[in-house]
This record gives structure tokens, C-alpha cells and sequence, in this order.
């Protein structure tokens, strides 16, 4: 089974997971720099770019546009940068240009990906 062109032919399906995606890392940033394990400091960058690569490739199958790729990217970007804002209101976290980069690079791949296999 092909994801993408199911979750392409299931905008409702492919909204919700996408509010739900959403949703997960919003409570994962809402998290104290103390309840974080200590591993996430290891892998920050790694998990940003792993979290928003889903985000990514949930939001091209829901982008109807021939620049699908570049608009699901910019609205994961959009998304990334709110998150960073709200970071700043958290104890002990703060916003980070360079996670902001790694958003946006996870996003890209995700639509890229998403993109690709829709094809196949």
C-alpha cells in the first residue's frame, strides 16, 4: 500500500492526523527542560528534523498545488516557528534559530518523500 496516495484520496483522514501530529508536538514542547529525558539533549536536533519530517510528509498529500512540496514546507515552517515562539513561555526552553532549520529540514524531506511515493 502506497501512504501518501491514501492519505491523498482521504483529505479528512489526512486533516485529522495532521491536527493530531500537530498536537503531540505542541505537548512535547510544552514540556519543562526538567521533565525532558536527559537523551533529548543528545538528539535535539535529530528529533526536531524526525518530528517534522512526519509533519511534512502529512502535509503534502493534503496540498493541492503543483508546488505542493515548497507550500507544505513553508506551512510546517509556519508551524515550526509558532512552536519556537510558544517555547519561550516554557521553563527552561527557549526558541532556537538553528531548531527552526532543522523544522524546516525534516519538512522538506517529509514532503519531498511524500511527494516521491505518491508516484510510485
Amino acid at each position: 500500500m502506497n501512504p501518501a496516495a491514501y492519505l491523498r484520496d482521504r483529505p479528512g483522514l489526512n486533516l485529522i492526523l495532521i491536527i493530531a501530529w500537530s498536537t503531540m508536538i505542541f505537548y512535547g514542547s510544552s514540556l519543562t527542560q526538567e521533565s525532558l529525558p536527559e537523551v533529548a539533549d543528545d538528539y535535539s536536533n535529530w528529533m526536531h528534523m524526525a518530528e517534522y519530517c512526519v509533519l511534512g510528509f502529512l502535509a503534502h498529500p493534503y496540498v493541492r498545488s503543483p508546488n505542493a512540496v515548497l507550500v507544505a514546507t513553508a506551512a510546517c515552517g509556519l508551524y515550526g516557528a509558532s512552536d519556537e515562539f510558544h517555547q519561550m513561555f516554557i521553563p527552561g526552553r527557549g526558541a532556537s534559530l538553528a531548531d527552526l532549520a532543522w523544522d524546516l529540514s525534516g519538512s522538506f524531506i517529509g514532503a519531498f518523500t511524500a511527494k516521491v511515493w505518491g508516484r510510485l
